[in-house]
């Protein structure tokens, strides 16, 4: 078997141990069924193997597309996996040691942000109705609540959705794609969505069709050239069973929203993205051909030494934890020793 380009198995705690041994094992045993997850890009070619396990300990085979330089899950679970995976595991996994209330200021945070590069770009007041595709607990339609802006959330978690509903927003239980009229939105939200999504360019198509002609698009997925604070950081921290693509970056999604006919007004390599709709022209079926390709052995030792100068940090962080525990053990041997 092809040896992963990085390796490293986390220390979790014991709770979120135990859920994710519960998803292994539902994978073994046939409960979760995965299926092969072909490349955004239409790639029939290689690609290359950058992990054997995400950042909870799941076993799964995390690979790198030699044409377009996207990571992504090379099996996916299929429709009824997925469903039962979102209703039974992930909150459970991904939030064991969270309260809703912590996540739902994460989430105000988030929403935040995005009124101020709404406001920056001036398209602010142009907006009245907002829609969120994967509201979760309604914590980034919050700040836009308090600006007096008609929001609703859509969400197939019904705790989270209860607790927007009780901080006043209208947070809906189903399938977004049923529940919003068609050119009926003035601004579209996918924070952290489209990354999860088995087809996002179906997926991103039927969304387009629910935004008003001169509408707007915000979608954030995660960056892989986005600079942390340190400006490192180890990708396998951040690689998810419950993703279908693990990283995006700019060009690609430029290209992207072009082919989408979508004008990008603001676009970042931490991939935030705000994109007005202009026309309701035909797409172009064939998307796939045309996405932008990048050298995926730039790719490779991004990565590499991204993992490689985090493990140095985290060397010097225990060195430094073990230097100053035995001065202070030894403070007053190490007083005697500076004053001779």
């Amino acid at each position: 078997m092809e040896k992963p380009l990085l390796t490293t198995k986390h220390i979790l705690d014991v709770e979120t141990q135990k859920y994710s041994n519960e998803v292994n094992n539902a994978i073994k045993k046939g409960i979760l069924h995965l299926k092969h997850n072909p490349c955004l890009c239409g790639s029939r070619g290689s690609d290359v193997l950058i992990s054997s396990n995400d950042m909870y300990n799941i076993n799964m085979e995390i690979v790198l597309c030699k044409e377009c330089g996207l990571i992504r899950n090379k099996y996916i679970f299929d429709e009824d996996s997925s469903n039962l995976f979102y209703r039974q595991y992930y909150r459970k996994l991904y939030n064991s040691n969270s309260e809703i209330n912590s996540y739902f200021n994460k989430q105000i945070t988030r929403g935040l942000g995005f009124v101020k590069l709404l406001k920056e770009l001036n398209i602010f007041d142009k907006i009245n109705n907002i829609a969120e595709f994967g509201c979760g607990a309604g914590g980034i339609l919050y700040p836009f609540h308090n600006e007096q802006k008609n929001v609703i959330g859509v969400d197939f978690d019904k705790d989270y959705l209860n607790f927007g509903q009780k901080n006043n927003i209208n947070t809906v239980y189903g399938d977004f794609f049923t529940i919003i009229e068609d050119d009926s939105i003035d601004l579209v939200i996918m924070s952290h969505i489209l990354e999860h999504l088995n087809s996002p360019i179906d997926d991103l198509l039927k969304t387009i069709n629910k935004i008003k002609t001169g509408g707007y698009l915000l979608v954030e997925v995660p960056g892989l050239y986005w600079k942390s604070p340190n400006n490192w950081f180890n990708p396998i921290l951040y690689f998810q069973n419950a993703h279908v693509y693990q990283y995006f970056y700019k060009q690609f999604l430029c290209k992207l929203f072009e082919l989408l006919k979508l004008k990008v007004l603001y676009g970042d390599e931490r991939c935030t993205f705000i994109c007005q709709k202009n026309c309701s022209s035909i797409i172009d079926n064939n998307i796939c051909n045309q996405l932008f390709k990048t050298d995926y052995k730039k790719v490779i030792s991004y990565l590499k030494y991204n993992q490689r100068k985090y493990r140095i940090n985290i060397m010097k962080d225990k060195l430094y934890t073990f230097l100053e525990k035995v001065y202070h053990k030894n403070k007053q041997l190490f007083s005697k020793i500076a004053s001779k």
